[in-house]
């Protein structure tokens, strides 16, 4: 059965079988707003005067709760012409997010990650990222493709690290949930260490800044954020 989920300022469908939002996930609309006015405001006179138009992408957006929420926030704001795209590889989840932004100006488009995507300046995503080694210790509603991110966990956030090093601008801003921490309950600490490592050492090699790592409620490791140099 749909359900009506509250998630940040708004409530949201989530229709069967589409990714159901947690609350840890509210810290990185809460970081992605913050870093979007901060970048807006440094940028004012490159983007404004050009007339250049200020992309945020929000990939595997599911229901649309994260990229519907930051484009709220903006809504009302003379803040010169911000595009807001969402994308997901399941059509399923892009129809019950284009319902959940009604009139919002905002654009779904079926893609991998942001494969399709020509270019943008910040880059917000809670991809699936729970390893499949304990898939077996956890029971959830929520459809495998949007969980777990492969063997280790890491797997899709590599590419998503990858496919954004390709088409942010210079200084952008990549911003997405990750798990490795959340392995320290299963006792797994050395896949913990090579999660964490796999995706600093990925940033280093494409060029990001490590600009900051988040706490969730729980003081749990859960949001990182990079820099393209």
């Amino acid at each position: 059965m749909p359900k009506i989920v509250d998630f940040f300022e708004s409530s949201f469908l989530v229709e069967d079988g589409v990714f159901i939002p947690r609350p840890e996930t509210e810290i990185l609309v809460e970081e992605a707003i913050k870093t979007i006015q901060e970048k807006i405001k440094e940028k004012k006179n490159k983007y404004c005067s050009k007339k250049e138009k200020f992309v945020v992408v929000d990939a595997c957006t599911g229901c649309g709760c994260i990229i519907i929420s930051i484009a709220k926030k903006f809504k009302n704001l003379n803040t010169g012409e911000l595009v807001f795209i969402g994308t997901d590889i399941d059509i399923k989840s892009l129809k019950n997010a284009q319902k959940n932004a009604e009139d919002l100006k905002t654009y779904f488009v079926k893609t991998d990650l942001v494969e399709s995507i020509k270019y943008a300046d910040v880059i917000v995503s809670n991809p699936p990222y729970v390893s499949q080694k304990v898939k077996c210790k956890i029971k959830v509603d929520d459809p495998d493709q949007a969980i777990f991110g492969g063997e280790i966990g890491y797997e899709t956030t590599i590419k998503l690290i990858e496919q954004s090093s390709e088409i942010l601008r210079e200084e952008g801003l990549l911003i997405f949930e990750t798990g490795y921490d959340d392995l320290r309950f299963f006792g797994m600490t050395e896949i913990l260490e090579e999660y964490k490592n796999a995706i600093l050492k990925t940033a280093e090699r494409l060029n990001f800044s490590i600009l900051k790592i988040v706490k969730d409620y729980g003081k749990i490791e859960r949001i990182m954020i990079f820099q393209k140099k």
